[in-house]
């Protein structure tokens, strides 16, 4: 199986960090503000593998994996065609580290994947990818399982436990700025959302010259007559006032 083609190492900085060195915290420092600074939840999880390929030496290739329903994952973020290859193994096979630390909230590191047991037939292609360790990282804050930040080496000498302490720092960052871009965006969507039936009420109180609580009443029932939610409903009252229909 080819392997993808990654970064040549020559641009990479020269020796792994450690999670309480001077230049790694300032390096954590901005990319931390980076990701503060980053407003879509998705591009949070990008710029969180983008900053761990960056600021980990032994890390090529990334991805981000995510709840999705009852023993369902999907996996965000691939950073390079190796990465979704990985995913796609993962997800195909139900098997391997990153579901390990999505269900027990630990830290998984398969320092070198060719000594480990654990993931019989996820390894086998991983391997085959020239992939030599896995770290995994859970994304949580507070009760909230976020997801797994998942990293990948080609390093002969894999993933060490000084990586794994720089990774875990690094993921407390990610979850932080994650759990912050999917609460603003939840915010957002609910202004939108009472902004857009308040626009639908108003335009019955004007249409039959009702009070506002009898106008969301209306609005509702046609929901529930239509078998549609509220909003859908005021989208296409909305929708027909826009183009001079009347009902």
């Amino acid at each position: 199986m080819e392997i993808p083609q990654q970064r040549q190492r020559s641009d990479r900085p020269p020796h792994r960090p450690t999670a309480g060195s001077t230049e790694f915290a300032a390096d954590l420092g901005k990319l931390a503000r980076t990701l503060q600074e980053t407003e879509e939840p998705d591009a949070v999880l990008k710029e969180a593998v983008r900053g761990a390929i960056e600021l980990l030496p032994p890390v090529v290739a990334g991805s981000v994996t995510l709840p999705a329903g009852p023993e369902r994952v999907d996996v965000k973020a691939a950073s390079s065609e190796l990465a979704m290859r990985i995913g796609a193994v993962l997800t195909d096979l139900g098997e391997g580290p990153s579901l390990d630390a999505l269900a027990s909230r630990q830290t998984v590191r398969a320092a070198r994947l060719a000594d480990d047991e654990r993931w019989p037939r996820f390894a086998v292609p991983v391997l085959e990818l020239g992939v030599t360790g896995v770290l995994c990282l859970p994304l949580y804050v507070d009760d909230r399982t976020l997801g797994v930040l998942n990293l990948y080496t080609l390093d002969p000498d894999g993933f060490t436990a000084e990586d794994e302490q720089a990774g875990q720092a690094l993921a407390i960052q990610a979850a932080v700025a994650y759990a912050w871009a999917q609460r603003t965006e939840q915010l957002l969507t609910a202004v939108e959302t009472r902004d857009l039936i308040g626009e639908a009420v108003g335009l019955l109180m004007e249409r039959y010259s009702i009070g506002a609580d009898r106008a969301l009443g209306m609005l509702r029932q046609c929901a529930h007559q239509s078998d549609r939610d509220v909003v859908d409903a005021a989208h296409e009252l909305i929708r027909d006032a826009e183009t001079g229909f009347r009902h």
